[in-house]
């Protein structure tokens, strides 16, 4: 599981080399790890969705609908008690 990674890429917006490994987190782990046989392996990453714009340039929309089921969004009622 991976968390907090707009702790660790500050300089997701500008830096190509912060933008490269996340998307080597978001795109190609996922893809390695699924072609393993019987793999019992799964990666869960929390990712803010402007990240996820500075990292995938190329068919953002296809890759957001693949895991729309997954997708946690909030709103300010979501805080109220």
């Amino acid at each position: 599981m991976f968390d907090g990674l707009e702790d660790i890429f500050t300089e997701i917006a500008s830096s190509n080399q912060q933008q490269t490994a996340l998307k080597s987190l978001t795109d190609d782990l996922p893809e390695k790890l699924s072609e393993i046989r019987q793999s019992n392996l799964v990666v869960i990453i929390f990712l803010r969705r402007d990240f996820l714009r500075y990292t995938i340039t190329q068919n953002l929309s296809q890759f957001e609908n693949l895991y729309r089921a997954y997708d946690l969004s909030w709103n300010q009622d979501s805080f109220r008690s």
